[in-house]
């Protein structure tokens, strides 16, 4: 609602208007306590004090008098008592918070003083708007419901409302996406970006997964691994299982708890996350028919996820590794599977180096063989006659090599030379032996350590291995033939395990798991497996192989890194034998811990808890909430109160939200599951609840106080039972239903239902008591009631009992005012008095009920004679107030004029219970209410309800005429604008109105001003209790004329009037000469200008409809000013975008305005760009202006020294030549000159040659000082020299006229960088210089004419030995300046490279472009040609 700003428009309405202060303060009000919604808001000077600024709020928010002068008071969120609002004084920039509330003192109202302004049984909604509980994001209906829903509309309006079943209708509710009460799953879900589990009271909870769960095997026993949420700590967990069996029944499991109390530990069981990918890859060394393949086509490659360091896999044979002999007996067998790893390629990097696993070698001595062959002795043949003789052939020495190495498996082996005796020779010296030395090969598998060389009985040399080196191993000789290594971890070339059938059983399932650990790769893993022998394919054999899984795992990221704590579990378990395939579904019951009220110390104290109450007050404060309240506005009076009864009663709260909620559904929900509702208390969130009420009523409802009464019965069948529909504890939290019947019905006989669902209620025989009770409300509250109130409703809460006496449904015989009272002599009353003729019986006992001023009720009983006289049974001392008056007098809480309500003496109207307030206009509100059955509350034995005093107003009859509305807004600007179907915009005028009675039509009119002979026209059709509209048929009170703008003297007289109920109209309220302004005004700036490449974008929210485009210009140094831009788009571009790639240079500076249909433009935006010179690629021709002798016009300045152009160093205002103008005829230089010389420009034509069509059209200049302000071109246009008209002549009947057509030039404008020219055409060309520290002077301008580079290829061509030409596109080569070769080997071939013979002599069309490429032959070494196989790339413009 507008504040002091607002114009005076309406003459008979004049705003009331602070006077001017330096400053103001920002005011946030709430005029009507009982709208809290609406918010005024304005601001009032700084200076005064607060109570001045509270009666200014007050007159601009023009709240009626009787309501002024009490309130709550907050300056800069500090609430201020009302004593000190005299003496405070607000400051510039001051923010006040305000809401107003009845407070006033004397006669009539003295009653007002004792209001505490609550404001109770209001919808929330504009309370709540977007609040959701906890984690949820939407403000979506809660998939939960309230606390009971039932398919009885009868009972929709009570204290706890019901609603439809959903339990057993999930596909009509939210409830089938909750993970909690849809437990068809199979496994415990994962849901990212799904809400966290608010828990409240005890309930079962399926654990949520934030983390995939992987399997392990360690040794030959597989385990799984799992963590899971539970929800929002702290949570008390018991009564684990899996499925259907107790978790405590399954061997060797861990478990790790969370219980999400600040400062747990995070659950390590799993540290880390681990992605695993199940697989079924049987390792093979045939083809499916059998063919044996070569080894290495054995190898089986996956690759694993991105990001991790830390790789696995399992291998396993599923039937066991066994044989059969002949008898059919199984026996055992092995087989390896050797593997790999390497890193993942990636986009920039290649792959890594296959390697095996990493092995560590131990520090250790090795010892190694000698190189001597020992003495023998040897039989020889002399002779016949001499026989055999025998020699000692000594010892041999000679050198050989000893490899160590890494086996697959990573054992350390140590590959020997061998060596045996050669045949022994004799010379003079005797017998010598010799050696035959075979040294060792390494395995393929094999790591080299180090290479070791031996002779005789020493090591000689000793070399470590690459791996070994990589490692950092180290190696000493420690003795003749030994070597001491150092420790290191060596990557091994190929890693190995075996896997062994079992003895026993040899057809068991054998499994095996790797794990290593490997540098991070943020491209992940690639791993091999291939088996290390072939296969048997004897039918006897049984040793498939399959590779299971693989994971991969970071063990940089932690499953949780949260700064809320969470309840969570972390476990580990035995699979083999206990799981098969997946893990079933893992659930356990937990118990929320929260502030629960406390009886006994009266004090919140936290521990496991299922209070309705506990419940409550975490939905408001807690950590699920993104919105908490602060505990000032929670009214903890309520809802301890609410503890006590639920906790006495046995009420309970279980359930879970797991789905999106608002937070109001939340608080309905746990409300009802204790019989209650959340409401307001004195501006406070607290609860009321459905109890017994002993002691007097907390209000009336009569004809004196209360209007439009009405009553509403169901007459449907009574119901003969209710079934109910819960979730039974008893069940492991299965859904169950029982039922509960009428009064004369069992199952026997009872054919009528209804249906309710208690949420949060998991307690069978509670489920009972609940849906009993239900019922019993259901039978018996058949009747509800509604009545307009006025102000007197503040006093009533939902869910506090009145006391109704209306005629409508006979309850009481009537109700009237208090006109007086006779006492007798000892001061005691013996008759009461009031003001209208009631139909009594003569001689009959009557009852009298007095409301008194203190609100509390005063009963007699009597006979009376007359009808307005009842002469009470026996004297009866008048109620008093405790206090005296200035005389002495005891002062009496019965007044003249209070309430009085006659009925049947004991049964004065009827007890109802309050079940609905709803605020409307001129402070009335609808109240509803049921009646109030004490037999509903036998058992309920809860506190009387404090109560508030009240107020009594008179009603005002419906036959009046209506009130003068108050015109609000009329404003006529780009915002009330309309879009016309065809495009563009129209101005329309909007009027905002509001009511100051109960009207809710208007009618709405205009007309031109000054125009009093037109009649008035009629705005457009407006709905019920609308309070605005738009007017159409309007001009613009301004015309604008290239950008000028100027008034026209069109403006509108505007009128609105209220129409009642009764069809009775108000006086007009009236602006008088309202100017439109329409699309008049210039458009707002672009919000932001940015660049997505080449593009510049633009953001422009809140566009106005008249918006057509937006305007660039560069400027061709990035310090130019706008006034030295050239425009680039003519006139706009449509578009929120535009290409500036034709524009690439120097830094350059784009501006950017905003154009409306009108041609106005906004301020401007700048953006500088710098997207690199542009640097010729093939030059066709080059112009130098400089070699010319600079044949252009020169503006402000001359050719000097060196043939270079020199600015003028001082320019004159008046030129020298008494015959030329005062100012220059190029607008864009300035008038007066600068101190640094004037800005020179040259002007020349470039006549373009027909055979350049195609290329590019550059301007360079080459500057000394100064720099470039701007470059421009123009077209030249030659008009057709014959007519269009084929009756117009082709030559003149002027004798001086031409023949010949002239030349038209163009509109100079901005050149890009990237113009192409057609050919055949002449350009002029402009170059504006800026001085910079000196004048600007230029060495030359050179005209370049540019063809970018073109490209073809061909793919694998055969030419012959006479030679080819290579095939080239059409129209695209002129020149071809170089050609590539990529040479293709092909059996019978014999080139060794190829020949280009000739380039350019190919055939040309018309246009000179090449029909045929470069001509091409092959050859070979003896420089003869030949034929040859090629790919070649051609290059060329």
């Amino acid at each position: 609602m507008p504040g002091s700003e607002r114009p005076s428009l309406v003459p008979a309405v004049v705003a009331p208007v602070l006077p001017a202060l330096p400053g103001f303060a920002r005011v946030s009000a709430i005029p009507n306590c009982l709208a809290p919604h609406k918010r005024w808001t304005g601001r009032v000077p700084a200076l005064i004090s607060l109570e001045r600024a509270v009666g200014a709020v007050c007159d601009l928010a023009r709240v009626p008098r009787m309501l002024r002068g009490g309130g709550t008071l907050w300056l800069n969120g500090i609430k201020i008592p009302r004593e000190f609002w005299g003496c405070l004084h607000l400051a510039d920039g001051d923010e006040l918070e305000f809401i107003i509330r009845p407070f006033g003192g004397g006669g009539f109202f003295n009653s007002l003083l004792k209001i505490v302004g609550a404001v109770v049984g209001i919808a929330l909604s504009f309370v709540l708007g977007p609040e959701v509980l906890g984690i949820f994001s939407a403000p979506i209906a809660s998939l939960l419901g309230l606390g009971v829903t039932v398919g009885m509309s009868l009972l929709a309006n009570f204290i706890a409302p019901v609603r439809p079943p959903s339990l057993s209708s999930p596909s009509l509710d939210q409830r089938s996406a909750s993970p909690t009460y849809n437990l068809n799953a199979s496994s415990n879900s994962m849901s990212f970006g799904a809400p966290v589990r608010k828990v409240y009271g005890r309930h079962l909870v399926p654990l949520t997964r934030i983390v995939d769960d992987y399997t392990e095997l360690i040794g030959a026993d597989e385990y799984f691994y799992f963590l899971g949420v539970v929800g929002f700590g702290p949570l008390s967990m018991e009564s684990m299982q899996l499925g259907d069996t107790a978790l405590d029944l399954y061997q060797d499991v861990s478990i790790q708890i969370c219980n999400g109390r600040p400062g747990d530990a995070v659950p390590d069981i799993l540290p880390t996350v681990v992605y695993q990918t199940p697989l079924s890859i049987q390792l093979l060394t045939s083809d499916s028919v059998g063919n044996p393949l070569a080894p290495d086509a054995w190898w089986v490659t996956r690759s694993t996820e991105p990001g991790v360091d830390r790789i696995g896999f399992d291998v396993q044979a599923p039937q066991g590794l066994f044989g059969m002999d002949d008898n059919a007996n199984r026996y055992p067998v092995s087989r390896g599977v050797e593997y790999r790893y390497r890193k993942k390629a990636g986009l920039t990097e290649p792959a890594g180096q296959w390697q095996g696993a990493s092995q560590t070698v131990k520090a250790q001595t090795v010892s190694f063989p000698q190189a001597i062959l020992p003495q023998y002795s040897y039989s020889y043949y002399v002779s016949y006659d001499e026989g055999y003789r025998s020699a000692v052939i000594p010892a041999v020495s000679f050198t050989a090599t000893c490899y160590l190495y890494l086996d697959s498996y990573g054992t350390l082996c140590q590959a020997q030379f061998s060596a045996k005796n050669g045949t022994p020779y004799r010379d003079s010296n005797g017998w010598h032996g010799s050696a035959q030395v075979s040294n060792p090969s390494l395995p393929s598998t094999a790591t080299l350590i180090c290479t070791i060389v031996i002779s005789a009985a020493a090591i000689t040399s000793f070399e470590l291995g690459e791996a070994a080196q990589e490692a950092g191993i180290t190696v000493e000789q420690a003795g003749p033939l030994s070597l001491t290594f150092s420790e290191g971890s060596v990557s091994t070339v190929y890693s190995q395990i075996t896997l062994s059938g079992y003895g026993a059983s040899p057809d068991k399932a054998v499994r095996k798991g790797v794990s290593l650990s490997v540098p991070f790769s943020d491209t992940g893993y690639d791993i091999q497996w291939r088996p290390t022998g072939r296969d048997s394919n004897s039918s006897r054999t049984v040793d498939a192989l399959y590779i299971s899984a693989i994971r991969a795992a970071d063990t940089t990221k932690k499953p949780y890194v949260g700064d809320i704590p969470l309840a969570m579990v972390g476990m580990r378990i035995k699979a083999t034998n206990q799981i098969q395939n997946s893990l079933p579904l893992f659930t356990l019951i937990a118990t929320a811990e929260l502030p629960d009220w406390d009886k006994e110390s009266q004090t919140w104290i936290e521990r496991p808890t299922r209070s309705p109450a506990a419940a409550y007050l975490d939905v408001l404060r807690g950590r699920a909430n993104f919105r908490p309240r602060p505990d000032a506005e929670i009214h903890f009076e309520s809802i301890q109160a609410w503890s006590e009864w639920c906790a006495e009663y046995g009420y309970y709260f279980d359930a879970v939200y797991d789905t999106q909620t608002k937070v109001w559904d939340a608080l309905a929900d746990i409300a009802a599951a204790g019989r209650g509702s959340p409401c307001l208390i004195d501006g406070k969130w607290g609860v009321v609840w459905q109890r017994k009420q002993p002691g007097q009523p907390a209000g009336h409802v009569t004809v004196r106080n209360s209007r439009d009464f009405s009553s509403s019965r169901s007459y449907k069948d009574p119901i003969h039972g209710l079934r109910i529909s819960f979730i039974n504890e008893e069940q492991r939290y299965e859904q169950d239903e029982l039922t509960v019947y009428a009064p004369g019905y069992s199952a026997e006989n009872a054919t009528l239902f209804e249906k309710i669902e208690l949420f949060g209620t998991t307690n069978p025989a509670q489920a009972a008591i609940k849906g009993q009770w239900h019922l019993n409300e259901a039978l018996l509250l058949i009747e509800q009631y509604s009545a307009t109130m006025p102000l007197e409703y503040l006093r009533l809460r939902k869910g506090q009992k009145v006391r109704v006496v209306r005629p409508e449904v006979l309850y009481g015989i009537g109700t009237g005012a208090v006109k007086g009272w006779t006492l007798d002599d000892n001061g005691d009353m013996t008759s009461l008095t009031w003001d209208t003729e009631l139909q009594l019986t003569p001689g009959e006992r009557y009852g009298a009920v007095v409301r008194l001023i203190d609100g509390s009720e005063w009963t007699v009983a009597g006979t009376s004679e007359d009808g307005r006289t009842l002469m009470l049974e026996e004297p009866l001392a008048p109620p008093l107030s405790g206090r005296v008056d200035d005389d002495g007098n005891p002062i009496l809480l019965i007044r003249r004029n209070d309430i009085v309500m006659v009925g049947t003496a004991g049964d004065v109207g009827r007890m109802c219970l309050v079940t609905g307030i709803r605020p409307g206009d001129n402070l009335t509100a609808t109240v509803s209410f049921v009646d109030y059955i004490d037999e509903l509350y036998e058992n309920d034995d809860g506190p009387i309800p404090d109560y508030t005093p009240s107020i009594t107003l008179p009603g005002t009859g419906p036959l009046r005429k209506a009130k003068t509305p108050r015109i609000l807004s009329i404003r006529s600007d780009e915002w009330a604008l309309a879009a016309l179907p065809g495009g563009g915009s129209q101005p329309r005028i909007y009027l905002e109105w509001q009511f100051t009675d109960d009207s809710r039509s208007a009618q709405v009119q205009f007309r031109r001003h000054g125009a009093e002979d037109v009649a008035w026209q009629n705005a457009a059709a407006l709905t019920v209790g609308g309070v605005s509209c738009y007017i159409d048929g309007v001009l613009e009170g301004f015309t604008v004329t290239d950008g000028v703008k100027q008034t026209n003297d069109i403006s509108y007289d505007v009128r609105v009037r209220a129409v009642n109920s009764i069809g009775w109209s108000s006086d007009w309220a009236i602006v008088s000469g309202h100017v439109v302004i329409g699309r008049t005004t210039p458009p707002p700036a672009p919000d932001m200008v940015y660049l997505d490449g080449y593009t510049a974008r633009i953001r422009l929210e809140n566009r106005p409809l008249d918006v057509v485009g937006f305007e660039f210009l560069v400027a061709f140094d990035p310090t130019d000013s706008l006034d030295m831009a050239l425009p680039v788009t003519h006139p706009y571009t449509s578009d929120a975008m535009f290409d500036l790639r034709p524009w690439a240079g120097n830094a350059r500076r784009v501006f950017v305005r905003t154009v409306d249909e009108l041609g106005l433009t906004s301020a401007p935006r700048d953006l500088l760009i710098d997207f690199g010179d542009i640097l010729p690629e093939n030059v066709v021709l080059e112009y130098s202006q400089k070699a010319e002798g600079w044949p252009g016009e020169i503006v402000s300045g001359a050719v000097g020294q060196l043939d270079r152009l020199y600015a003028s160093d001082s320019t004159y205002i008046f030129p020298t030549d008494p015959q030329a103008y005062v100012f220059a005829d190029e607008g864009r230089l300035p008038v007066f000159p600068t101190a640094n010389g004037a800005p020179m420009s040259y002007s020349f034509r470039l006549d373009v040659p027909r055979s350049a069509a195609g290329a590019r059209v550059l301007v360079q200049a080459d500057l000394i000082t100064g720099g470039m302000q701007s470059i421009e071109f123009r077209h030249y246009a030659i008009p057709y020299v014959f007519p269009d008209m084929p009756e117009a002549f082709v030559f003149p009947a002027d004798a001086e006229s031409l023949v010949f057509p002239v030349v038209v030039s163009g509109q100079w404008q901005a050149m890009p960088s990237d113009y192409v020219t057609p050919g055949g055409e002449w350009l002029d060309i402009r170059i504006t210089f800026r001085p910079g520290e000196f004048p600007a002077i230029v060495d030359d301008i050179r005209a370049i004419l540019d063809v970018k580079d073109q490209e073809a290829k061909v793919d694998s061509l055969l030419i012959p030995a006479s030679g080819a030409r290579l095939p080239i596109p059409a129209g695209v080569f002129r020149v071809i300046t170089t050609v590539t070769y990529g040479m293709e080997a092909a059996e019978g071939l014999t080139a060794v490279h190829p020949l280009t013979l000739d380039k350019n002599g190919g055939q040309r069309d018309e246009a000179g472009y090449l029909l045929e490429g470069p001509l091409v032959v092959g050859i070979d070494r003896n420089d003869n040609y030949t034929a040859v196989r090629i790919d070649a790339v051609i290059k060329g413009y």
